[in-house]
């Protein structure tokens, strides 16, 4: 007895330790970076809506200040807490570096909470080395610099999968309940994720029900519901400015992902090929003329199309973004991780590393997903990794057809990197008890 408190007391105070030190790691990565005009592009709409809503309660990523709302295509989840922010400070400084602090304060519980979600499948020591790599990821590091969705998005998407898990084990409404917040949180910070709800309930609330479906249903419409409550209002109040609200964003990304390695003719312009492409925006009028387009493409060069689309999930998690550094979003004149050897080295070694991790989960994530268990209903640790799997592949799958900016799956990287543990671990158990290979077991 005397032991196990020791042992809770020493984990308690490394898990401590860890979010001390991953949210330092991410400050010293600010201080340490120059960011050459870091409010540009999608980072300059953003704060612009958050200033709108701010100062002059509206929604709009017209130039400040706007007197009126309009049927922006930007989800609100990050103004909304960026206009927060503005409330509460008092300069635009203060506005700018609070919301730094606090993302790099979101990053360091991702961390955390990472170690807690692998906790449902692996051993505390393996959950620990998950929540280390969290913590020191050059992807993850990264994103604390930029007033982009992606630390908030990771943090939320996280928590809600952490807590969704929790409300399979101890059967609560409740819990149920604010996973399906976290996720409506979620999908209003970034809607790329709104499938995943309803693939959840298709694969595990109608299956996975204990001999209990009626209440597993009720359990899985919750959480559905919950998790699209938000976006479903944000939709109405669009409507209710424009009768059909219009995004060219979808559209964007299907045409943008049609060419292959992002490129029209110029390396150096990898990920814009709008502004070399003089037809570009006539493709993009409507859905028919993209699809038009994407055929002709296919036509003309069927085997090169073929295998860019083939070969998109290793190019969205290559680990090489569109930046000349491959890691930072925008242009930096000085960045941490080049003045700083170890910080080099440490780039250099998740880079290198983030294909083959990214293979292990879902290659080897696949295998075992279908590998026959002894009864229908699934043990809890079976059902963790699942739902993190579904995640992992349904997403990526889904970049087959949009553009694979390897950006976009940053917020991934924390559940990419536990089923490879997860993978690595069940593995290893084989080798080490010299007995038949019997994944799952304890």
């Amino acid at each position: 007895m005397e032991s196990k408190w020791i042992k809770r007391v020493v984990l308690l105070a490394l898990l401590g330790l860890l979010l001390i030190f991953s949210f330092l790691l991410r400050i010293m990565y600010i201080e340490n970076t120059k960011i050459i005009a870091p409010i540009r592009a999608d980072a300059r709409s953003y704060v612009v809506l958050a200033l709108n809503l701010a100062e002059h309660h509206v929604y709009s990523s017209a130039k400040f200040p706007a007197y009126s709302d309009t049927a922006e295509q930007w989800p609100p989840g990050f103004p909304l807490l960026m206009s927060f922010i503005y409330s509460a400070s008092k300069s635009f400084g203060g506005f700018y570096w609070t919301t730094l602090l606090i993302q790099s304060f979101l990053g360091a519980l991702t961390a955390l909470l990472s170690f807690y979600l692998a906790r449902r499948m692996l051993p505390d020591p393996w959950a620990f080395l998950l929540a280390c790599a969290v913590s020191v990821s050059p992807f993850m590091v990264v994103i604390s610099a930029y007033l982009l969705t992606e630390t908030l998005f990771t943090f939320l998407l996280i928590l809600s999968l952490l807590l969704l898990i929790m409300a399979r084990e101890q059967d609560s409404f409740v819990l149920h309940a604010l996973a399906g917040l976290a996720m409506g949180l979620c999908i209003l910070t970034r809607p790329a994720i709104a499938a995943f709800p309803v693939i959840w309930f298709a694969a595990f609330a109608l299956y996975d029900h204990g001999g209990n479906l009626r209440r597993s249903v009720l359990c899985g419409l919750l959480f559905i519901v919950l998790s699209f409550s938000f976006q479903t209002g944000w939709s109405l109040w669009r409507r209710s400015l424009v009768a059909s609200p219009s995004s060219d964003q979808i559209k964007k990304l299907v045409l943008l992902g049609s060419y292959p390695d992002l490129i029209f003719k110029d390396a150096q312009m990898r990920g814009y090929p709008y502004l070399e492409d003089p037809s570009f925006n006539k493709y993009l009028r409507s859905y028919p003329s993209v699809i038009s387009h994407i055929e002709s493409d296919f036509r003309l060069e069927p085997m090169r199309y073929f295998l860019w689309y083939l070969r998109k999930p290793l190019y969205l998690w290559s680990g090489n973004d569109l930046s000349l550094d491959g890691l930072n979003f925008y242009p930096v004149s000085k960045s941490w991780f080049d003045t700083n050897p170890a910080m080099g080295a440490l780039k250099k070694t998740f880079q290198s590393i983030q294909p083959y991790l990214f293979l292990v989960a879902f290659l080897g994530g696949g295998v075992l997903f279908f590998y026959p268990g002894k009864s229908r209903s699934m043990p809890d640790k079976v059902y963790a990794f699942k739902v993190c799997f579904v995640l992992l592949f349904e997403y990526t799958l889904m970049f087959i057809v949009l553009a694979p900016v390897p950006r976009y799956a940053i917020p991934l990287v924390p559940v990419m990197y536990l089923l490879a543990l997860f993978v690595i671990y069940n593995s290893l158990k084989p080798l080490k008890k010299r007995l038949s290979w019997k994944p799952f077991s304890s």
